[in-house]
């Protein structure tokens, strides 16, 4: 006579190794589902969220902190600050904002960067030659020499370097920066000119007109993304702000440029 189990729930009940295969099957499917699932669900980290902003914005909504840059600079040592923004953390900054992402934790940032002069950023830019330009992030030793601000020749180290053939002094529009040198976009915007906002693909950055000169790149948070180029020769105040580092980041200024040759 044969010995027959009887069943008692489904948890007792014997199956088959045909059967015990197809479970397994249906196990990796849907593990691998869920495992797609959750990674969708995963929030790609910008720039600008790796960073602690300085944001004690008055009760008139108007951020009011506008100085010369060594005031800035001073400011910032003295209130504990790392550095000011970069020009990615700014860009990604507007990106979030046009594409509806933002949160209204950031939101403020933008809101009251509309009222100000312009804000430094931690990056310097220099016009090598007729044909090239090269960034500098976070540049502290720096002397003025006949009015101008410059480095001395053994510090000629660039970040990166840009061939800007073909572009002239002064403002130029990104889609015309792009066709040169889309490097160049890429490293600034933190992606390629045909993945920005439009409000963005209509921005301009500003190219020095004296070689062997220092820059220091200022934003401008208007209907369209700006980035001046600024003398700092006349002594012109724009708005300091300053950023804490949350943690080591990808975005980190001189390691990002530096990643990306």
């Amino acid at each position: 006579m044969t010995n027959i189990t009887k069943p008692i729930g489904k948890r007792n009940r014997l199956v088959s190794k045909e059967e015990a295969k197809a479970m397994l099957r249906r196990y990796d499917v849907e593990k691998s589902e869920i495992e797609e699932k959750v990674e969708k669900k995963i929030v790609i980290t910008q720039p600008y969220m790796e960073i602690e902003w300085e944001n004690n914005v008055p009760k008139d909504g108007i951020w009011k902190r506008s100085m010369t840059f060594e005031q800035h600079l001073e400011r910032l040592k003295q209130e504990g600050w790392d550095r000011a923004p970069s020009p990615q953390e700014y860009i990604s900054l507007m990106i979030d904002y046009y594409e509806g992402k933002m949160s209204d934790k950031y939101k403020v940032l933008i809101e009251n960067q509309e009222h100000g002069p312009g804000e430094f950023t931690n990056y310097f830019i220099m016009r090598v030659n007729k044909e090239t330009i090269g960034l500098f992030a976070d540049v502290t030793n720096v002397k003025i020499e006949k009015g101008k601000y410059i480095l001395s020749p053994s510090d000629y180290l660039y970040d990166r370097c840009y061939k800007i053939e073909g572009l002239h002094a002064g403002s130029n529009y990104l889609k015309d920066i792009n066709k040169t040198c889309p490097d160049f976009i890429k490293d600034f915007c933190t992606r390629s000119y045909e993945e920005l906002p439009d409000m963005i693909k209509q921005g301009e950055i500003e190219i020095p007109y004296t070689n062997d000169t220092l820059y220091v790149l200022t934003f401008y948070c208007t209907e369209k993304l700006l980035m001046s180029a600024e003398d700092l020769s006349k002594q012109d105040e724009r708005t300091s702000r300053g950023i804490k580092r949350k943690k080591k980041s990808k975005f980190e200024p001189i390691t990002y440029l530096r990643t990306r040759r």
